[in-house]
């Protein structure tokens, strides 16, 4: 009974010690990787913005509208 004892009071310690671990390093490394994630949605969006815009400067170009050369320089 003695061992059990012993046993579960380990276990409780352990429990403890593993509760109040410090898990700063492991958020930083997330964080880290979430910034880095949405960094790179951001630009997808941009170039795709991008291309879009283009997309209509040109379209505006071929079908003769003045407007396609200024929405092209309000995008750059």
């Amino acid at each position: 009974a003695s061992s059990e004892r012993e046993e579960a009071e380990e276990f409780a310690a352990l429990s403890r010690r593993a509760e109040g671990g410090d898990h700063r390093a492991a958020d930083g490394l997330h964080a880290r990787h979430r910034r880095a994630d949405e960094r790179a949605d951001d630009e997808e969006v941009s170039l795709v913005l991008r291309e879009v815009h283009r997309a209509d400067a040109r379209r505006h170009h071929k079908n003769g509208d003045g407007q396609g050369a200024l929405a092209a320089h309000a995008v750059l």
